[in-house]
């Protein structure tokens, strides 16, 4: 009878024993999880006003300085050089979000940690505040950074990755820009000029494009389209804010020159110059750009690069920088130049750089069509 009556205490005694293990594990984990990382910056990113850093860790030196005003980021080497913003205040705000591993002990041997020939070297400043923190070499077994933030002051170890991406190159900064303003729904007329004089001259009227010496002559539509989206969607890739002679860029003597005009009378004109000699996926080009395009960041007398097409940036209508508008197969016509003319993926300038007048680009382009039978519906005869 006692036993009965003692039978639950009994069972419920290994219950709790579980509960408390579990619990205990619980605890435990919580421990773990607990964030030991100690905070190398307590500056606001958003309060950064000035941002400088070295970065020497694949052998050559990255330097680079920038100045926020009026909540503009600029490059100090090239105040107008359009930046991407979130980019520049991403730096800002990497370097703040900085932590150490751990802080070593007053007796480490600092004089064999790198500091006297420093990996990176990163600095921020406020209204009223600097922040430097000087990295030197890696610890050999953890392959973890050593760091201070003074030179007197404790040692810190970061992880190997906490500064991966951190320093940015101008590229790696700088903000796409279109060109125009000008949707091709919007343009009335297009003319192709080439450098052996060839012009050919297209008209479009409710959504329909034509040849404005033959009406009647049957065009491919989607080829003529996207000869005139190229020009509308030409996207930055690179600004040389200080632009030499045109003849540097083959610009003096364009390979072709494209002029749209759109339903309000807005213009752009784009005068495809070389290739670039560092990259030959680029050519340099010319551009007039729209009223209004690119306020405030295009500035003047610049040379540009630009996205050829199929990258992320593109629009949907873009294609690979591979693919032509018009087929180069198709013979050249008495008087009308060859049949299409490789621009290469693209770079873009602004008219008139001597003036500065206008936003100076590179941009992505293809083929241009320059006879009316290599943009025919019809096939063409031998």
């Amino acid at each position: 009878m006692n036993t009965k009556k003692m039978l639950p205490l009994f069972v419920l005694v290994p219950v709790v024993v579980v509960l408390g293990v579990a619990l205990g594990v619980l605890n435990h984990a919580d421990t773990e999880e607990e964030d030991t990382s100690i905070a190398l910056c307590s500056l606001d990113a958003d309060s950064v006003t000035a941002i400088a850093y070295k970065d020497a860790s694949d052998g050559a030196t990255l330097e680079s300085a920038l100045t926020k005003t009026d909540d503009t980021w600029t490059l100090d080497s090239d105040p107008a050089l359009p930046l991407d913003q979130s980019k520049a205040q991403g730096v800002a705000d990497s370097m703040t979000a900085l932590t150490a591993l751990r802080e070593l002990s007053d007796d480490a041997d600092v004089a064999s940690m790198g500091f006297d020939t420093p990996t990176y070297e990163l600095s921020l400043k406020t209204a009223d505040t600097e922040w430097t923190l000087t990295v030197g070499s890696k610890n050999s077994i953890t392959n973890n950074w050593y760091a201070r933030l003074s030179a007197d002051g404790p040692v810190y170890t970061l992880d190997s990755s906490a500064l991966s991406g951190i320093c940015k190159t101008a590229k790696q900064l700088y903000a796409a820009q279109s060109i125009t303003d000008i949707d091709v729904d919007d343009v009335t007329k297009m003319v192709v000029q080439t450098a052996n004089g060839g012009t050919l001259s297209f008209a479009q009227n409710d959504s329909t494009w034509t040849l404005t010496d033959d009406a009647e002559y049957n065009l491919n539509q989607d080829i003529v389209k996207k000869m005139a989206s190229t020009i509308c969607d030409l996207k930055t890739k690179w600004s040389v804010t200080e632009p030499q002679a045109d003849a540097v860029y083959g610009l003096d003597t364009p390979n072709a020159i494209v002029t749209l005009i759109a339903s309000d009378g807005t213009s752009i004109q784009c005068s495809f110059g070389g290739n670039d000699a560092e990259d030959d996926t680029l050519c340099y080009l010319r551009s007039s750009g729209a009223a209004g395009c690119g306020a405030g960041q295009g500035g003047s007398g610049r040379v540009t690069g630009c996205t050829g097409f199929g990258e992320a940036s593109a629009a949907p209508s873009r294609r690979s920088v591979s693919e032509p508008i018009c087929s180069s197969t198709v013979r050249e016509a008495a008087g009308r130049g060859p049949s299409c003319r490789a621009a290469a993926a693209a770079r873009y300038s602004a008219a008139d750089m001597v003036r500065k007048a206008e936003f100076p680009s590179f941009c992505g382009f293809s083929f241009i069509c320059t006879r009316p039978e290599a943009c025919s519906s019809a096939p063409s005869t031998p």
